[in-house]
């Protein structure tokens, strides 16, 4: 019942000419209503999605003025334009256009939402799960094209999505906050696991920067030991990221940001192993700007490393040619190294 009053109350306010101020409490209301509806109410979705959340007649003059700092040079500011590229690329994903034509009643599927809390990553969790499927035998021939169907449609899913989160990061944050920083960063993290090549685009490079950009602002509040939602245990996760970078990456420097925020010193010592250890091979390539990092090069170097066996990690890739002079991995390794030796000699000297 109160669903119900307040999905009568947005389209009353829908169907008026409300004033600006109001419109942010009605949107919110809006949003919140889309990750609360049951199945049943599929068509009250719907009429939310084009009337509301995917109009931009209903982003205020405010909520737009964040995007200023966008420029058209970035590409970004398309994500208004192409509003309707967006809205159909969810509608898809989620197939809003379905109807149950079985013959049978089943009363417990009125029960669960349509939509997770996280509708919003949830194109690009559903590649991410295709993605683990068993693939299919390669298309030849006559039937080639489907391969670049399939190709083209990947990549425009990928695109709008990000665009989506983007513009929910930057205009509507107060709508995000309930989803856990640490979910929202392994959902961006997917995308690089999605395709073994994607993540090179221009376009895709640029919305996947300023993606992580925006995250790693709150980046103090990263968590990986903590349960994710929706995905398999972070170690699982960050595994399979380690081996698609060693394979795919081409040193990439997003890719390798993301790689690098686990191993700052504030976090778990088990990622560094991981890293330094098992997946050493990923070292060569491993670099990155400074101004990209997520906690900036003093969280990857400060407090010095105590632990024993990845001191030994960073002594063994430095003595055998692993690393390349001059890069991040490198620095770290070899002032981790260099700090142990001056106070092993100093507690020597007492």
């Amino acid at each position: 019942m109160e669903v119900d009053f307040l999905f009568s109350l947005v389209k009353l306010s829908i169907e008026s000419e409300i004033p600006e101020s109001l419109k942010d409490l009605v949107y919110a209301v809006a949003s919140k209503l889309c990750y609360i509806f049951r199945i049943d109410k599929r068509k009250e979705l719907n009429y939310l999605f084009v009337n509301i959340i995917f109009n931009k007649e209903w982003f205020t003059a405010e909520r737009r003025f964040n995007l200023v700092s966008l420029t058209e040079a970035d590409g970004f500011s398309k994500a208004l334009t192409n509003i309707e590229d967006i809205k159909l690329c969810y509608c898809k994903v989620i197939n809003l256009n379905y109807v149950d034509t079985g013959p049978f009643i089943v009363y417990k599927l009125w029960q669960n939402p349509i939509l997770p809390r996280d509708w919003i990553y949830l194109p690009i969790l559903s590649l991410y799960s295709k993605s683990q499927e068993t693939p299919s035998p390669a298309i030849v021939g006559k039937h080639s094209t489907k391969i670049k169907e399939i190709a083209t449609d990947k990549e425009n899913t990928i695109r709008c999505s990000l665009e989506w989160i983007l513009f929910n990061e930057i205009c509507f944050p107060d709508l995000l906050n309930d989803i856990d920083i640490t979910d929202r960063f392994c959902r961006i993290m997917c995308v690089f696991l999605c395709d073994n090549s994607l993540f090179l685009d221009n376009k895709i490079k640029m919305l996947l920067s300023k993606c992580t950009q925006l995250l790693f602002k709150k980046g103090i509040k990263f968590d990986f030991d903590k349960e994710l939602v929706g995905l398999y245990n972070f170690q699982d996760f960050y595994t399979q990221f380690l081996e698609q970078f060693q394979s795919v990456s081409y040193g990439d420097h997003i890719f390798a940001a993301c790689l690098l925020v686990p191993l700052a010193q504030r976090h778990n010592v088990k990622w560094r192993k991981l890293v330094w250890s098992e997946y050493a091979g990923c070292l060569r390539v491993l670099d990155c700007p400074e101004d990209l990092l997520c906690y900036g090069i003093e969280a990857y170097l400060y407090p010095e490393e105590t632990d024993e066996s990845v001191l030994k990690s960073y002594h063994r890739a430095l003595t055998s040619n692993l690393l390349r002079p001059e890069t991040l991995a490198y620095k770290i390794a070899h002032h981790h190294v260099e700090s142990y030796k001056k106070q092993k000699s100093m507690s020597n000297n007492l």
